[in-house]
């Protein structure tokens, strides 16, 4: 990312730690099936509780977003804010918000200093009326994310809720160059050395960065989004079942940053699916495994600074995310801190990029992972 303060790095780095872990996790239960995640739109509601967490649930937080302390909570996310908000080309839409129970009285300051830093709300709740609520959630989620994600709360989930978080975020660029409709074909896709489908491969020839990572085992390639401060990165095994491997190998953060330090322009033929994918994921279950579990325990959540007045019993009954992507001729829709110079391979030799088998994809913004998945046709 262009030039940001001490605090912002240190969520940028904590932003790709995050990533990391929970797409390992979700990878887990999502054997062989295409999944898209957004991280940094769960760090945001995680870092919101921690400004109104004390003792083991607010330092809890705090290691899970990666910062030290709340003044740098609050100066990395005020600057992230300015700097999401000032991208060139891009659409991108984050919106978040705390439902607590109208048995509870919102505190008006903790109210005022999460919409100042984080253009996000802390609203009351009727969780006895479910049926109901769902439905405001539902519309309000569905309105933030241009109509994509469609009934992330069910009803019955609401039932004794004392706290619900919800997370959305919407992303939809153009590609640089599009790729043109009358070369997309049906062709094999390798789903494992056994079985081939036909998905509509898009093929474009044009110079974009690219590398053949070998700590990864897999070619990286950049295709960048009007604007030039975003992208999406496929990261392609090299062999046709290399899935598995290349997922244990992004367990280690810095192999795949170190990768896209590497990568130089070339005259390449690309060849990517066309592609949708949609994931709900039920994040009550994730996070304890990626460290976050004591906002979901009665005996141990103190949520405190929230509302007014002491309370030892305030916790996140449910906390879900559904995150949406689709990649097209003419770019990308989405819902759910380096610059470096390009270089030139010399001589220009033709290389080919073709999507044909189970990948790792991300949508970055500045360099930040915002979306991160796996594409297996399945």
């Amino acid at each position: 990312m262009a030039y940001c303060n001490q605090d912002t790095a240190l969520l940028l780095n904590g932003n790709i730690k995050f990533t990391t872990k929970l797409f390992s996790e979700i990878a887990k239960s999502n054997t062989n099936k295409s999944f898209v995640i957004s991280a940094f739109s769960v760090l945001t509601p995680l870092a919101q509780l921690s400004l109104g967490a004390e003792g083991g649930t607010h330092d809890e937080l705090l290691t899970a977003i990666g910062l030290p302390n709340d003044q740098s909570t609050k100066s990395a996310f005020t600057d992230m804010k300015t700097k999401l908000g000032s991208l060139k080309g891009a659409e991108l839409r984050m919106a978040n918000r705390i439902y607590v129970t109208e048995k509870y009285s919102v505190s008006k300051d903790y109210a005022a200093m999460t919409r100042q830093i984080f253009d996000s709300e802390v609203t009351s709740a009727d969780f006895t009326q479910p049926e109901k609520t769902a439905t405001e959630i539902n519309k309000w989620v569905e309105d933030h994310t241009n109509h994509r994600i469609k009934n992330l709360v069910d009803p019955k989930d609401l039932q004794d809720i004392v706290v619900i978080l919800v997370n959305s975020i919407y992303f939809q660029s153009a590609w640089q160059t599009p790729f043109p409709k009358v070369s997309t074909m049906e062709q094999n896709f390798h789903v494992t050395n056994h079985k081939t489908v036909k998905v509509p491969m898009m093929r474009k020839f044009s110079q974009y960065k690219y590398v053949n990572s070998e700590e990864l085992n897999s070619a990286i390639i950049e295709l960048p989004y009007v604007g030039n401060n975003s992208a999406l990165y496929i990261i392609l095994p090299n062999d046709v079942e290399g899935i598995t491997q290349l997922k244990d190998k992004l367990k280690n953060t810095s192999i795949l940053e170190n990768a896209l330090q590497e990568m130089q322009l070339v005259h390449i033929e690309v060849q990517i699916p066309r592609f949708t994918i949609e994931t709900r994921i039920d994040l009550k279950k994730t996070l304890p495994h990626v460290g976050v579990e004591k906002i979901f325990k009665i005996e141990e959540s103190n949520l405190s600074k929230i509302v007014n007045g002491r309370s030892n019993n305030l916790y996140v009954g449910q906390a879900s995310q559904k995150a949406f992507v689709e990649v097209n001729e003419e770019g990308t829709a989405a819902g759910a801190a380096n610059e470096f110079k390009l270089l030139l391979t010399s001589p220009l030799v033709q290389k080919y990029f073709i999507a044909d088998r189970p990948f790792v994809f991300d949508i970055r913004i500045n360099n930040a992972p915002m979306f991160r998945g796996i594409y297996t046709a399945t």
